[in-house]
Order: structure tokens, then sequence, then C-alpha cells
């Protein structure tokens, strides 16, 4: 999770990222947690770990197709500026106190091909080696984000603070657009990199965008997120 300073109307610039320090979730308690009994709602959002030689850490994926896992990009970034290999990165589906609904490694993993711009493309996508059966867990279909300002979007992860169990957020509305990112009026914390941003649609729940960074605006923090637009589609469709 990062911290992204925005001055002016909408300034959002890679200058200005900055790691979030080992107690920023002190200073902001997140999310709330979600009940217990609310997890079996939401097996298609799990942890992406990410391991490998001196690396250990956790973000947020959600399984968006059978084989796909969407997330945000500076997950699976290393510090070197390289890619995580997939044999480093695992998606666990469900995740709750040590226990899951299903699991698998990576086989590939692909980040925005405007990467480049920094966070207007902070997304990625993991082609699992493994297709999740229907009958375990349902993915989440991609959306497209609203730019009614009246909307309202659920944020929903797995937090530093509380990395066992999901938190989330049911309010998250709209303060500002531009181009695919916009800013949410939730708190977001570390481990809430790549949680799903999601909307209510006749058609049931929505993914249309992922968590990229924290913002503090207007004395308090708010979420950043990034709309992943049409490459994400064309990537699953084309590759089931």
């Amino acid at each position: 999770m990062r911290l992204v300073q925005l001055t002016g109307v909408f300034l959002i610039a890679l200058s200005v990222l900055l790691s979030l320090g080992p107690n920023a979730h002190a200073q902001q308690s997140g999310l709330p947690l979600l009940p217990e009994q609310g997890h079996a709602d939401w097996t298609a959002i799990g942890r992406l770990n990410i391991a490998g030689f001196r690396t250990r850490r956790a973000c947020t994926g959600t399984l968006i197709a059978p084989r796909w896992v969407l997330t945000a990009a500076h997950c699976v970034i290393r510090r070197d500026s390289t890619t995580e290999p997939p044999g480093n990165v695992h998606f666990v589906a469900g995740w709750l106190r040590g226990n899951f609904v299903w699991h698998s490694p990576a086989k590939s993993v692909h980040l925005h091909p405007d990467i480049a711009r920094g966070p207007a493309a902070d997304v990625a996508l993991i082609k699992l080696q493994n297709s999740a059966p229907k009958e375990v867990v349902q993915p989440i279909k991609l959306g497209m984000p609203s730019a009614r300002t009246d909307t309202t979007n659920a944020i929903i992860g797995y937090q530093h603070s509380r990395d066992a169990m999901l938190s989330a957020a049911f309010d998250c509305p709209l303060t500002q657009a531009q181009g695919p990112v916009r800013i949410l009026n939730c708190p977001v914390i570390p481990g809430l990199s790549g949680s799903p941003v999601l909307s209510r649609t006749p058609k049931g729940w929505q993914v249309n965008a992922v968590v990229s960074a924290r913002v503090e605006h207007g004395g308090h923090a708010q979420a950043l997120v990034v709309a992943p637009g049409i490459w994400a589609s064309e990537t699953t469709d084309q590759s089931p």
C-alpha cells in the first residue's frame, strides 16, 4: 500500500508516491471487519501471497474468471522494478483464519501495458495454473465504473492489521475521478492493495477497479483506485 498526496484540483504523479511505514496501520484503523458469517458470499476474494528469496508479502486479489486473478501491479513488482516470477505468486481464495476454499499457484503475471504511466495503470492480471471449479468458487465478473458522484462502492480485502479475515466497507462514495483513476471516501491501509472495488448491478456484484494507494485528502485518508479498462477484459477473453 502506498501513500499519494493530492494537491490542486487533482494531481497524481509517480514522484509523490511514498511507501507507508511499518506503523501506518496503527495510525489508521482501516475498514470494518466483515462478520465471519458474511465470508461465504465473497470466496472469490483471496490473499495473493508473494514469497521468494528474502521476500514475503501479501496483497488482495479477486478471481474474475476461472483462471484469472485481478490485483494491483505494484503487488507483483519487485523493488528493482522487475516483475515477480510466477513461481513466487500464489492465490488463496476465501482465506479465513487459516482455512480456504481453493488455491492455485500462478502460471504467468501480466502487467497493464501502460504500466509506465504509473498510478493510472497500477493493475495486473495473474493467470493461474489451475482453473477454479465452479462448484467451489464463483468468479466475480468485471464491470465498468460509474462516473456518477452519488454512486457508492464496496471495498473488500485483507488488511495487514487483520490478515486472517476480510475487512469490508459497502458505503465508499466517489469523491473525484480522472480517467481510470478515482478517489473513494473510505480509509485503506497496507494489505488492501489489489482489493476489488465492487458495485451492485442488476446482474449482481461486479468488479470495477482495484485499490492502488491511500491518499490524504480533505484531512483524512481515502482510497485511490484504478479501473482496469478494456485491457483486462480482452486479456481474459482471449486466453481463458
